[in-house]
């Protein structure tokens, strides 16, 4: 089993050269000073054994991180902006280094397993490898040495775009066909199909009070059930990096809502491989296929009667 554990060091107590090692460095100095004024042996051989061990304590951490290696693994699926956990494996493990990723919370490497590290990826996108740097201090922490290493990734993580609800709703299927400013429409559009004598246990916000008013007694709405339909959203990209990711999180609410409300989907992206157009079955089909969009050609969707279209671009940047 791994042994890792966070550690509460922080950049500014992590220096080049500790205080420590100046304490020792001005310790020398004046045993050097004594023993060339008493000629004292013993203090030489002591003085010798300080220098030493600031010599190695100077020299040894930045030479642990000449050539070391690393490893990392994570999940297959992510969310951009959501801490996701990877693990790390360190060449050499048992110099005890410290590594992080980005300006997360360092984690301390003491055996030869990978630790836990948190890394927050800061936009929808395929991560094929991540930046991580190492801090050493070994062997006895008066001075840190730090190293960046791009480490790959032994699978590529997807991180989903965020999931951004907006007025944006599934149009009714005569709307086929039209873009998104005229598919754009506030949420609601509850049908009243008839009434019915109040039973108890009914919320009161389906009272109908005009049928109430009239015969005397409270009366309820039956509503009429929304028809399930297929929903086909179409995400264009002119790639704006901001404005494409803001797209992006409005897709994944509208898919969210759709899959939600019992609908069934496909969207269609560019990818780097060429045009796109996927069943999307649930939220982590929907964030893949988003997380690798790109600005290009988008298939083009057949017009098929009782299909909700959605056409979403972005303006570019």
């Amino acid at each position: 089993m791994s042994a890792d554990r966070r550690s509460d060091l922080t950049p500014i107590a992590m220096r080049s050269v500790t205080s420590a090692a100046w304490v020792i460095a001005g310790i020398c100095a004046l045993m050097a000073l004594a023993a060339r004024t008493t000629g004292s042996g013993w203090l030489v051989v002591i003085m010798c054994m300080l220098a030493g061990a600031l010599a190695i304590g100077l020299v040894t951490p930045h030479v642990a991180l000449i050539g070391v290696g690393a490893t990392a693994t994570g999940p297959s699926d992510t969310v951009a902006g959501a801490p996701t956990t990877l693990a790390i494996a360190i060449g050499r493990p048992n110099l005890g280094y410290l590594v992080r990723i980005d300006d997360g919370p360092w984690t301390m490497v003491t055996t030869g397993g990978p630790v836990m590290v948190t890394m927050v990826p800061p936009h929808r996108g395929r991560y094929d490898s991540v930046d991580i740097e190492l801090c050493c201090g070994a062997p006895f922490g008066l001075s840190w040495a730090r190293r960046r290493l791009r480490v790959p990734l032994v699978h590529d993580l997807l991180a989903a775009p965020r999931t951004v609800d907006d007025a944006t709703q599934v149009p009714p299927a005569s709307d086929v066909g039209e873009s998104d400013e005229h598919s754009t429409r506030p949420h609601g559009g509850e049908q009243l199909r008839s009434v019915r004598d109040y039973v108890h246990g009914d919320p009161l916000r389906l009272v109908h009070w005009p049928a109430t008013a009239r015969r005397g007694e409270l009366v309820v709405k039956e509503l009429e059930t929304p028809a399930r339909r297929h929903v086909h959203i179409t995400v264009e990209l002119r790639g704006g990096a901001n404005a494409d990711e803001r797209v992006c999180e409005r897709a994944m609410g509208i898919v969210t809502r759709a899959l939600g409300d019992g609908h069934t989907v496909t969207l269609a992206t560019a990818s780097p491989d060429g045009p796109q157009l996927g069943d999307i079955g649930s939220r982590v089909d929907a964030g893949r296929q988003l997380a690798v969009a790109v600005a290009g050609h988008c298939p083009v969707p057949t017009t098929i009667a009782g299909t909700a279209q959605i056409h979403l671009r972005s303006g570019g940047e």
